[in-house]
């Protein structure tokens, strides 16, 4: 911590876009009817 290259507020904002993305393809799935079901 403190030694990276990039900026920690900037790697945050990274992991949190991310999560996000995540999250709202998932929701998009579900919300699609998509079942994963065998």
């Amino acid at each position: 911590y403190g030694v990276a290259d990039v900026n920690v507020g900037i790697s945050l904002a990274a992991i949190l876009g991310f999560l996000a993305l995540c999250l709202g393809l998932v929701w998009w799935i579900f919300r699609s009817g998509w079942k994963l079901r065998a």
